[in-house]
């Protein structure tokens, strides 16, 4: 095959460049005496570039066993350290954060002179430090952040709204309704910056208004996300050998020249007279540029362009890619899910509708939005800095001009500061202080220091909204026979770290609490009737030899007075469901929560377990006779019920009439709580309350639960206490006896006594929000 002249040219000037380059890292090496930080060797010429790969910040963290936290690369002729830990990034951003100020910029984004006016990319100097105060002005300041509240959530509903009609178009064309969400995600973020920088949505997914820009800065985000060959080289820069440099010129130019138009008009507008009701971003750069119009603070129609297209990208990549990323992890974590979801159905209620006032008290959705940026931190090197001079870092050599990365999505998985750092569990951040503002460096998705995101307040605001709004108005299903855990989590790198595919899920319109109740109560109903219509066949034709519950209440004969003559069928079908319902919760938690309390009371386990071995012995099982001698096993019981009574406030009561109760009025139809679990709890009653105490129960003053003694109310009391305390009495003794009777309990994996989670799960009845998970060993 024979080489074009252009291949030939460009070839020689390679491979000459190369070899110089060779020389002088062979200089610089001998010349050397200084320890720069350890890293693996790397090839001539190339050096670390092939270690690289095509996810560089997964195949950092892969080395640092191996090297440390602290990590030196050669990239062609680019020194550069890799930070890697927390406790490097604090030393970093606390003791060296102006040393490592400066910005490294690639190649691409030194088209149409963007890096001189960019302030994410800008060299450290004057013009960086005032656009950075003009910007925090706008983005920064909780009044201005505030003030914006009703564009988010405008873009929100349109969000919501494109959402629903795209599954509701996808399902009448004969699909199952799957929706491509991040290309939502990416409108509504896009929008957003679009009002705030230029009071006007930019993108409409029903038109083609907009889709020019749309697709331009598709463009430039591209090929900023690309690696580029002349970065490692700078001396390719001039060949642009992968054409990379000349394809930004054309899709950034485009991307200016639409901004142009917008400025233009905003010039007009401003000559004309035109006093707007609301000043936006643009309005504040314009009245900068007027103000400076030269010197080292000077602000050119360019870098007013420029400004606005860096809002663009920086804020729409960045958020889309996050919230993308939460859907995915909830979606693969379905407790998660519910989770949020129960959370917003308390705080917002079924059927309101999600707003900012409301984010404060969604403590689990904000844990899910910290847990999804530790893992996912949008830029997981964040950008790229720069050594303003020769500076000692933690004992090593870092020659001015060394590109400095922070591999924040290796901070977020560092052992060292994260249990079971691989693991999404929103719950870490439960009652923790942690945050991602820059002072915590175990977590710094948006970098921290003079170069921290300046948008930072804002994406504080928009992420939790956007995804409580998908999460309240829809409910979510996988499609394509994809499952929790077949999801490829596969990562692609861009300007941001998106999914290598996107996610496609199916979006269900969630129709309330009640209309969700009424759907399964009566999938339940029909099924109860199916049992109930079978019986009643088989009574006519057969006859009843042995009745059961069924039997009684279908030959129940009343008076017809005080008591119907006759049960009616659907009045039976609920009795039965209730008996379920009433049933099987409150007694499968009770058995929970004692076991959770034994495993975490060892002593008491040694207990109890010797009494089942003394009074019923080794070679049988236990028996309903047995648990009168079970002294033990019954103050087992008994405390559990205390500190954990299976519905905390019985079943609500009404007050039928105006009452005087302890001296206050209590007027009719007052809804009345009896708190059994703080009775159990009670201070006045019981000797150190919180305490898991069975002793307390062996002396001789008689406390049973059967509604007597009111210090111990777990089923009521009066008139209508719980109808199945007798049959509770013998099922949770009999079946706690047979589980500690038969096997030898262990806590399973890393969890001690000391460290079981007990935090609790607002159901129909209370249960453990994490199940127990214990390892049963058969006694022999």
């Amino acid at each position: 095959m024979e080489l074009s002249t252009a291949s030939i040219v460009f070839w020689s000037c390679f491979f000459s460049a190369a070899l110089l380059l060779f020389l002088r890292l062979i200089k610089f090496t001998k010349g050397s005496t200084k320890s720069t930080p350890p890293g693996p060797q790397g090839w001539p010429i190339f050096g670390n570039i092939f270690d690289l790969g095509t996810l560089p910040h997964q195949t950092l963290y892969r080395l640092r066993p191996q090297h440390g936290p602290v990590l030196w690369l050669q990239l062609g002729a680019i020194n550069t350290m890799v930070v890697q830990s927390a406790k490097a990034a604090a030393e970093l951003f606390k003791n060296h954060d102006l040393s490592f100020s400066d910005r490294n910029v690639p190649f691409t984004l030194t088209a149409h002179n963007y890096d001189q006016g960019s302030m994410a990319l800008g060299k450290y100097g004057p013009y960086w430090r005032m656009i950075r105060k003009v910007c925090a002005s706008e983005l920064l300041v909780n009044k201005r952040i505030n003030e914006m509240g009703s564009l988010r959530r405008k873009c929100v509903d349109d969000m919501i709204r494109w959402i629903e009609e795209d599954a509701a178009k996808s399902g009448a064309e004969g699909r199952a309704g799957e929706v491509e969400l991040p290309h939502f995600l990416f409108c509504m973020a896009f929008n957003l910056i679009g009002n705030i920088t230029l009071s006007r949505d930019v993108v409409d997914i029903k038109s083609k208004d907009g889709h020019e820009f749309f697709q331009a800065m598709n463009g430039v985000v591209e090929w900023a996300g690309r690696p580029n060959i002349a970065d490692f080289f700078p001396l390719l820069k001039r060949l642009d050998p992968l054409g990379m440099m000349r394809n930004m010129v054309r899709d950034m130019g485009q991307a200016l020249n639409l901004i142009a138009r917008f400025v233009k008009e905003r010039d007009e507008e401003r000559q004309s007279g035109m006093v707007r009701e609301k000043r936006d971003f643009l309005d504040v750069l314009l009245e900068c540029r007027d103000d400076e119009k030269e010197g080292p603070h000077e602000m050119s129609d360019n870098k007013v362009k420029i400004i606005v297209l860096e809002m663009f990208f920086a804020g729409s990549d960045t958020t889309s890619s996050t919230l993308e990323w939460a859907m995915t992890e909830l979606l693969r974590r379905p407790e998660s899910m519910r989770k949020a979801q129960e959370e917003l159905d308390r705080v917002v209620g079924p059927h309101g509708k999600v707003e900012e006032s409301d984010i404060d008290q969604l403590l689990y959705l904000q844990a899910v939005v910290k847990e999804t940026l530790r893992l996912h931190p949008p830029i997981p090197l964040l950008l790229p800095r720069n050594a303003l001079q020769d500076t000692n870092f933690m004992g090593y050599f870092v020659p001015k001009n060394t590109q400095v990365f922070v591999n924040a999505w290796a901070i977020g998985r560092d052992p060292d500061a994260w249990k079971e750092p691989l693991s999404f569990k929103p719950d870490r951040f439960l009652g923790s202080n942690l945050d991602y503002k820059g002072q915590n460096f175990e977590f710094i998705p948006f970098g921290s220091g003079r170069r921290i995101c300046i948008g930072i307040s804002l994406a504080n605001k928009l992420l939790p909204l956007a995804l409580a709004s998908l999460l309240h108005c829809f409910d979510w299903e996988l499609g394509g026979g994809v499952t929790p855990e077949t999801i490829d989590m596969n990562e692609r790198v861009g300007m941001a770290v998106r999914k290598l595919i996107p996610l496609k899920p199916i979006p269900k319109r969630r129709t309330g609490l009640r209309k969700n109740m009424e759907r399964d109560l009566g999938k339940a109903m029909e099924m109860a009737s199916g049992f109930v219509n079978e019986r009643m066949k088989k009574q006519r034709t057969e006859g009843t030899k042995r009745k059961d519950f069924l039997d009684v209440l279908l030959e129940f004969e009343g008076n017809g007075k005080d008591e119907p003559a006759k049960i009616s069928d659907r009045d039976v079908i609920i009795f039965i469901l209730e008996i379920f319902l009433a049933g099987s919760e409150t007694s499968s938690s009770i058995v929970e929560w004692a076991m959770t309390e034994l495993l975490r009371n060892p002593k008491s386990m040694s207990e109890v377990k010797d009494e089942l071995a003394r009074v019923v012995g080794a070679d049988r099982n236990v028996e309903e006779s047995d648990i009168d001698e079970l002294q033990y096993l019954q103050a087992v019981v008994k405390e559990t019920l205390r500190l954990h009574p299976p519905i905390p406030f019985l079943i609500l009561r009404s007050a039928i009439q105006d009452t005087s109760f302890m001296g206050y009025h209590i007027p009719k139809d007052t809804q009345v709580l009896v708190n059994a679990r703080a009775i159990g709890r009670d201070p006045g009653s019981w000797e150190d309350p919180s305490s898991f105490k069975p002793e307390r129960f062996l002396d001789s003053k008689k406390i049973e639960y059967k509604g007597q003694n009111f210090e111990l109310i777990p089923f009521g009391a009066g008139r209508r206490i719980c109808a199945g305390i007798p049959l509770a009495h013998r099922v949770l003794h009999l079946v706690l006896g047979t589980l500690l009777h038969h096997f030898d309990w262990q806590l399973k994996g890393n969890v001690t006594p000391e460290t079981m989670d007990m935090k609790e799960k607002w159901g129909l009845v209370m249960r453990k929000s994490q199940p127990l998970k214990a390892v049963p060993k058969k006694l022999t």
